[in-house]
Parts: C-alpha cells; structure tokens; sequence
C-alpha cells in the first residue's frame, strides 16, 4: 500500500511538473506586447487654494493604449499614451509603463507602474459654478500605480484587472476679492496634486 502511495506521489509530482514545462512553451514568455486599457477612477482626499479646501469628488474616465517589450515572464516594460476625461476637461498623458508578474506561467498577480506627464485639453475655460474654480487647469506630471491579476487565453494574449491609484499634478484657478467677475473668469492659480482610486481593466496582446 505504501508503495502504491509513493508511486502515485512521484506521478503527481511529475505531472505538475510536465505541465509547468509545457505552459512555459505555450505562453510568450519574450517580444513585443501591446495593451489596451479602460478605467475609470473617482477623486479622493482634498485640493486646497490659499482660501478654499475641496472634496476632490471629480470622476475620470480614461482610455490607454501601451506598446512594450517583454523581457523575461515577470516583467514588461513600455511606453503609454491615453486620454482622460474629467468633468470638464482633459488630459492626454504621456508615459513609461512598467508591469510584474508575480509568477510565471497562465495565472499571476500582476503589478503596474506608470510614470511621465499629461497634457492639458482645455475643454471649458468657465469656472465651476459651485465654488467658482477651474479643476485641473494646467498639464503635469501623471502617475498610476495597480494590484491586480493577469490571465493569459493563449500564447500571446490575456486579461488583466487591477485596483490601481493615480496622481496628477495641475493647477486649480480660482478669483480673490480682486476678481469682480469670479463666474466668468479667475486671476489666480494654484499648483495642487489630485489624487483618485478605482480600477482598470485591459486586454493584452
């Protein structure tokens, strides 16, 4: 009997590690790789002028797009270019994009680091009516960072979820008592970071 469970042991063992082998095979493991993304994030924590703190409430809705290298199977490194549209305005960030699985093979955890700088879209130079501000009124440095999970379908192409944070670094405009008309226009600005979490979700190729 022991030995019967020894051998189905050693036949497990074997097993798995046949099937490791032959998935490190199937699925790319070097080579160009391309990404396509959508996300959406919610502001978090405040903005501050020097006589106004807000709620960062503002929602953005981003699309991305990546064209990277795979170097080995943990790690991808790539060059970004997205569009994100706040409620009113938007940017276009520029940026490298750096990805880590975890494990090798199918399934992994998967990590993601994007680093550069968004230009501003102006899309409304009118103040926001509530508090007579303009949000995210200048281009800036762009930050994203994402813990999530990678699945490869076939050799060279997958799914990924992260819940991921991004920082962006702009001005908010806003108007002192010099300003006598504040709805329709502001004299002075401030360089704020705005913060936001949510999640994003992409395909890669």
């Amino acid at each position: 009997m022991k030995k019967i469970i020894i051998i189905i042991g050693l036949l497990s063992i074997f097993s798995i590690i046949k099937l490791n082998a032959q998935e490190r095979q199937i699925f790319r493991e070097k080579g160009v790789q391309y990404i396509s993304s959508l996300s959406f994030h919610n502001g978090i924590m405040t903005v501050e002028t020097p006589s106004l703190k807000l709620s960062n409430n503002i929602p953005v809705f981003s699309v991305h797009q990546v064209v990277g290298y795979q170097l080995s199977p943990y790690f991808n490194i790539g060059l970004g270019l997205g569009f994100e549209k706040w409620r009113k305005t938007s940017f276009i960030p520029l940026y490298a994009d750096f990805r880590f699985n975890i494990l090798r093979g199918r399934y992994s955890p998967h990590i993601m680091l994007d680093l550069g700088y968004s230009n501003k879209w102006y899309e409304s130079p009118r103040p926001d009516p509530t508090y007579m501000v303009i949000h995210g009124a200048s281009s800036g440095l762009f930050f994203e960072g994402g813990l999530g999970f990678k699945a490869m379908f076939k050799e060279s192409s997958g799914l990924f979820l992260a819940i991921s944070y991004k920082i962006q670094e702009t001005d908010i405009k806003y108007s002192n008592e010099e300003n006598e008309i504040p709805q329709l226009t502001t004299n002075k600005a401030t360089r704020v970071m705005y913060h936001f979490a949510g999640i994003r979700a992409g395909i890669v190729f």
